[in-house]
């Protein structure tokens, strides 16, 4: 029965094997020959496959992704390889800087898999290593740094000092505070071991090495690369290989791999079948201890966090008496330390996977020290025990103020401004004023504590992502934020990319809160056109100039008027029509200079009609 099934397989390719024989379908570019998978511009519509298309520019090869073009070097078809080229980089010229600022990660986002009949495509680096550019006002006297100084002048860079090259992955909390990013890069080397930077700049020069692959590969190569197959366009056949070939040999070339498939098949079975044993084994034998977590506080201890352990926690809270708040992340208690210090204890839900909410939110705010970001005192790691302790906020989260309808303190339109002020101040530290760039991505009334004096503190970065402050956009795998203060990008991506405008559009929502005095979206007021705040709040300035705001004074009018015109511009559709925070702010601060109206702002981008 099983070599009937064989027999079944290999006849339904006969008609591969019979179909007209096709000549080679090649081309030059230079002194480069160009076969399938890729195909010239000016090619016939059979030859290699449209997403590997590329360029010939003056002779050379051009390959294009989304973040910018790279000169082809080499190609080896054998071993499926190619050698992309920096343009800013210079052969006998150490003092070029790659042109393009990437990583391997940045690779796999911009060239997901595609899928062609169910025939997957990708390119994929060789490595997933960075170099490292850093321009350091003081020198670094570590083995780990390699000098670049003597290649990269100080005309190289604008206000640059002493240069270095770091090889491998760099945490924040790591880099000396003299130093920055200007650049990172795939790595081109394993080791730096005796080399110079001149040595790494003559291997960039040589190119970053990527590989490709294909599912059916294995019909062109089973037939040594002579074999032609049909998929599916129209009535044509798309040439991957390099001339004729008997139907016979052909017919006997397909029954064999037919034969190794199936073998395969049941290897792989076997394989699946004892791994996933493996696999149960290893779960139950296993403490409950998250490596993943214990490997970064291991390369985290210069955060001068003191850690806690669980016995601490529990007598802090008095066995957790008093409850402060809940949520998805888990429960906050109140707490007292032993120098009688209040504090909040955030004690997280046991964490999914391999806990990455607790490693952000430590990685994150425990490098930051900003009068209105809640400051993080300490934490506890025990097994599955994962808890956060804070600066206590005597009076609660902001949106208590805003919404709630039960006899609380009510503040004054003043006492509100500085709160948005001193907000917007926070974000712009974490846009600006750390080494990394921060994005929060979860800016919301429930986010911002309040304590004793009503000054404000942000919270909560189990969402927050670190990347370099020269990047002005950042590469996301999922949308994450709280519905009705997201920025719509990160649900629509051909609007824009993910940056600090993202925070902008949230603290826009948020602003806008705080001068309404109520949610955004609200479907039980009474008029109907009301249910979208800022749509009829811009309405109501279209038409009448300013916002009705019953029992206020001119001045608080005016300070609600310019909140609302403030929060219009931070929510524009397109990330790039938003203002900064710095610029948010100088609009909070100079309350004489007058505002333009900004464009009426909408929820998503308008469908084309088809």
């Amino acid at each position: 029965m099983p070599v009937l099934n064989l027999l079944i397989i290999a006849l339904f390719f006969l008609p591969v094997c019979n179909s007209r024989k096709q000549s080679s379908c090649s081309s030059l570019c230079g002194n480069l020959l160009i076969q399938y998978p890729f195909r010239l511009r000016n090619d016939p519509a059979n030859c290699g496959h449209s997403l590997y298309e590329l360029a010939c520019e003056h002779e050379r090869p051009v390959l294009t992704i989304d973040y910018g073009k790279f000169y082809i070097e080499s190609i080896s078809y054998d071993n499926e390889t190619l050698h992309a080229v920096d343009p800013g980089l210079k052969t006998n010229d150490c003092s070029s800087l790659p042109r393009y600022a990437w990583t391997a990660s940045n690779l796999s986002h911009v060239s997901v898999n595609y899928y062609d009949d169910d025939r997957p495509y990708w390119l994929s680096l060789k490595t997933e290593d960075t170099m490292i550019y850093l321009n350091c006002s003081t020198t670094l006297n570590s083995p780990e740094y390699l000098d670049a100084s003597p290649c990269i002048t100080n005309s190289s860079l604008p206000q640059a000092h002493h240069l270095y090259v770091f090889l491998g992955d760099l945490q924040a909390a790591s880099l000396s505070s003299s130093c920055d990013y200007f650049l990172m890069t795939p790595a081109v080397i394993q080791t730096t071991g005796n080399l110079t930077y001149a040595d790494i700049h003559k291997k960039l020069t040589m190119g970053y090495e990527l590989s490709w692959s294909h599912y059916f590969f294995l019909i062109c190569e089973s037939n040594g690369g002579y074999c032609p197959f049909s998929d599916g366009i129209g009535d044509s056949e798309r040439i991957c290989c390099r001339g004729p070939l008997t139907s016979v040999n052909c017919f006997v070339r397909y029954l064999w791999i037919a034969i190794q498939g199936y073998f395969i098949l049941i290897r792989a079975a076997v394989g699946i079948l004892c791994m996933s044993l493996y696999l149960i084994y290893k779960w139950r034998k296993r403490a409950s201890i998250d490596e993943y977590v214990e490997e970064f506080l291991r390369n985290y201890e210069n955060l001068k966090l003191k850690k806690f352990s669980y016995s601490d926690i529990k007598r802090m809270t008095g066995g957790f008496n008093e409850q402060l708040g809940q949520g998805g992340f888990g429960s906050v208690f109140k707490g007292k330390l032993s120098n009688g210090c209040l504090v909040a204890v955030k004690v997280l839900a046991e964490a999914k996977g391999d806990g990455r909410d607790f490693i952000n939110e430590l990685r994150t705010i425990g490098i930051i020290r900003h009068v209105n970001v809640v400051q993080l005192l300490g934490f506890c790691f025990e097994g599955s025990k994962k808890v956060l302790i804070y600066e206590y906020m005597a009076n609660g989260s902001l949106d208590k103020y805003l919404f709630s309808r039960d006899d609380v303190c009510t503040l004054s339109w003043s006492r509100m401004y500085e709160i948005a002020l001193a907000i917007a101040h926070g974000i712009e530290y974490l846009h600006r004023g750390c080494h990394m760039r921060i994005l929060h991505l979860d800016i919301k009334p429930h986010n911002i504590l309040l304590n004793e004096d009503f000054t404000p503190k942000i919270s909560d970065f189990g969402l927050a992502k670190l990347y370099p402050r020269n990047d002005s956009v950042v590469s996301l795998t999922n949308a994450r934020g709280t519905m009705g203060y997201m920025a719509p990008e990160l649900l629509y991506k051909n609007i824009g990319g993910i940056s600090s405008k993202s925070d902008v559009y949230s603290f826009g929502m948020l602003l806008m809160e705080i001068a309404g005095r109520r949610k955004n979206l609200n479907p039980f007021v009474e008029n109907l056109s009301q249910i979208y705040f800022p749509s009829w709040i811009y309405d109501q300035l279209e038409q009448k100039g300013e916002m009705e705001i019953e029992d206020a004074t001119a001045e608080e009018k005016d300070i609600g008027n310019r909140m609302i015109m403030i929060a219009l511009w931070c929510i524009q559709l397109k990330p790039a029509d938003r203002p900064s925070m710095t610029k948010v702010v100088e609009m909070l601060e100079n309350t004489s200079e007058p505002l333009q109206m900004p464009p009426k702002p909408s929820l998503a981008p308008e469908r084309k009609r088809s």
